[in-house]
């Protein structure tokens, strides 16, 4: 795999995993604070209704100064209700009854006592804070996160793929849905395409149309000067593919208006995948209109028109002009569709 590829691999994964990990802490941030504001708000109701309750049943003993049904009601709160703390004081404000213990973290509701419309004293109780336990929800955010981030992982390359094949555009479909005879079987290749286009402006003029010949034929493009473009392949058959695409964008490039220079050059990588790059570009460079094909061309077969290439500049022995297709038919449709879109 070569570096640009791992590259983009790691990306991709960035990206895949990153954003619905944020979108994931954000969702459990969410629930967490959701969850606090619900049970303040219940404690807050439960407070003021158990103080406004108290208040109602102990008005007659505050009257009669019953300090011993009091006492016996306030401890009964404490022991069977979530209460931590009743108190309960005459119209004076003196303390005449309490039970439990008052804490300065949690929260305390007031009630007055009345008698006959008449102020008496008043009652004071203290809830016990509620935790939220929202650990359980983020173990299981972890575990599913976990395993997501381990399946993007595992299946970046297949995603990639299904994501280039669907970015072919809708109104060229109807062209683009067969591609020439290639082989799913056998061991992986990995090569690469380097394109020349002069004049650079219409490199980026058309670069629509370039990407789309290369995505068709399972292409990964670069774009590394203003000039080139470099291609990756990587597949049972990728020399057949990288060539059926050199020689669809060699085929744009001159059908669309205006004068423009092709050259192309595709090889396979091998254990020096940056010294074959550039070697490869050198030979777009020079290429003259022409696709060559530097090494890898037996891979080839009876599929494509080979014929010899020689240039001053180069030792021409090992390198083949592609030609065309053996059956160029379905290629010159996918130009013509390809050149004429948007």
């Amino acid at each position: 795999m070569t570096d640009g590829t791992r590259l983009r691999k790691r990306r991709l994964t960035a990206l895949l995993v990153v954003l619905p990990l944020l979108a994931g802490g954000l969702v459990f941030l969410s629930i967490t604070q959701f969850q606090a504001k619900v049970i303040e708000l219940e404690q807050s109701r439960f407070g003021q209704s158990s103080a406004r309750q108290l208040a109602a049943q102990v008005a007659s003993y505050v009257v009669e100064d019953n300090l011993l049904s009091l006492n016996v009601i306030v401890a009964q709160l404490t022991r069977d209700e979530p209460l931590q703390f009743v108190a309960i004081y005459d119209e004076s404000n003196r303390l005449i009854a309490q039970s439990g213990k008052e804490e300065r973290t949690n929260t305390s509701y007031t009630a007055e006592v009345t008698f006959q419309d008449s102020l008496v004293g008043r009652v004071r109780v203290t809830v016990s804070h509620a935790e939220t336990d929202m650990r359980w929800l983020g173990w299981v955010l972890l575990v599913l996160a976990a395993g997501y981030s381990l399946l993007v992982w595992r299946f970046t390359t297949s995603i990639a793929s299904w994501i280039n094949r669907e970015t072919v555009s809708e109104p060229i479909t109807a062209h683009m849905i067969d591609t020439p005879p290639h082989t799913e079987d056998g061991p992986t290749e990995e090569c690469i395409l380097v394109v020349r286009i002069r004049p650079a402006r219409h490199l980026e003029q058309h670069f629509d149309k370039f990407f789309k010949a290369a995505n068709l034929y399972g292409g990964i493009t670069e774009q590394t000067t203003p000039e080139e473009l470099v291609i990756h392949f990587d597949s049972p058959d990728a020399m057949y593919m990288a060539a059926c695409s050199g020689l669809l964008i060699q085929k744009i490039a001159e059908l669309v208006n205006g004068k423009i220079a092709f050259g192309g050059t595709l090889d396979l990588l091998n254990e020096e995948p940056e010294k074959t790059r550039k070697a490869a570009s050198y030979l777009a460079s020079i290429a003259e209109g022409n696709l060559i094909a530097a090494h890898g061309y037996s891979l080839l077969s009876d599929r494509v028109e080979l014929q010899s290439f020689h240039h001053a500049l180069v030792d021409s022995e090992g390198l083949l002009r592609i030609s065309g297709l053996s059956n160029a038919e379905l290629l010159n449709t996918q130009a013509d569709s390809l050149a004429t879109s948007g």
